[in-house]
């Protein structure tokens, strides 16, 4: 039938890797990967046994994509082209936000199940990028319920954190513990990856490493119920007083606890002044050195604050007859201008 053909010459018969070499050379190799991938697709979807229509929306959905990511292959799709996709395809024509939905759905499906499988065979073992696509995919497979879950990509070992704050539900980071003296001085200040660890036990030991004695007591707040000494250390939880105590044991218990509560306004001022509120090194050790430089900041501002009024004293001493001479002198002869300079 072929010879009868070819000599009616009706139509040009060529054998099918013919065809596809033309098809390459008019519309590239990429376009012809694209009914390949969506084969790939459709088969792992009946094969999960997702319904007919649902199978050919996804197919649908994803042949508009790889057709607009055109001339890039699949598997190096990222994600600015899926937002230029939704802004450049979806929203210009005019397409519903459900639609807009299934096209998000379809390629988070056919990336993680299809793309990503082509990928993981063509890294080699020892590949740089074989940290970050298991990153990128755990960040694709986590869940609502989810243990350890990825928040930063930057930063994957980021918490989240609920305090049970009414104006901010949830907080990023990790914990910061803070230990300070009756006069103000801070003697301690860690960080703690494990929300759910307790705290007071190493800033306690921290403080006997740093100054070299044993705090006899320890005022903290609620949170640390259950620990009544800790070494040699009382520890301190604000409770209500019992009624056998007198007026003056309850004043002066009241007292104590309410120097406690004056550590709030100190990370306050650690949070705003001394950049603690956000830590701009990269990594987790440097996390402890963030909060152990905002302490030392605070510290040495104190410092600094209490030596000022001494430091003005001993600058002026030596001068101060001199200023005083010149300044009258100045004032005297320019007493009929609008200025007067006084000291």
């Amino acid at each position: 039938m072929r010879e009868a053909l070819e000599s009616m010459a009706v139509i040009d018969v060529c054998s099918l890797s013919e065809s596809v070499e033309a098809i390459q050379k008019s519309k590239g190799a990429v376009w012809c990967s694209i009914p390949d991938e969506l084969n790939k697709f459709n088969a792992w979807l009946l094969y999960r046994r997702y319904s007919t229509n649902t199978t050919r929306t996804y197919l649908e959905t994803l042949r508009s994509f790889l057709i607009f990511l055109q001339p890039k292959a699949a598997t190096d799709a990222t994600n600015n082209d899926m937002v230029r996709f939704v802004n450049d395809y979806i929203l210009k024509n005019g397409y519903s936000l459900s639609y807009q939905n299934q096209v998000v759905n379809a390629c988070k499906l056919y990336f993680k199940e299809i793309a990503h499988g082509e990928l993981e065979r063509k890294l080699p073992p020892n590949s740089q990028y074989q940290g970050d696509l298991a990153l990128f995919l755990q960040i694709l497979l986590q869940k609502k319920d989810s243990k350890n879950k990825i928040y930063s990509i930057h930063e994957p070992e980021v918490a989240c954190i609920s305090k049970g704050k009414e104006h901010k539900k949830y907080e990023f980071g990790n914990k910061a513990s803070f230990a300070k003296t009756d006069s103000g001085v801070l003697v301690a200040a860690l960080g703690f990856r494990d929300e759910y660890d307790g705290t007071l036990k190493p800033t306690l030991e921290q403080v006997e490493r740093l100054t070299g004695k044993t705090p006899k007591k320890a005022k903290v707040d609620r949170g640390n119920r259950g620990n009544k000494k800790i070494g040699e250390t009382e520890v301190l939880i604000p409770s209500t007083p019992s009624k056998s105590m007198s007026y003056y044991q309850q004043k002066k218990l009241s007292d104590s606890h309410k120097k406690r509560a004056a550590v709030e306004p100190v990370i306050g001022h650690l949070k705003t002044d001394h950049r603690l509120n956000r830590n701009f090194y990269k990594g987790v050790v440097v996390d402890n050195h963030n909060i152990i430089l905002a302490a030392a900041a605070f510290n040495l501002k104190r410092m600094m604050n209490g030596w000022k009024f001494y430091f003005c004293q001993i600058l002026e001493s030596p001068f101060l007859s001199f200023f005083k001479n010149f300044t009258a002198n100045f004032s005297l002869f320019f007493s009929n201008k609008i200025f007067k300079l006084t000291f």
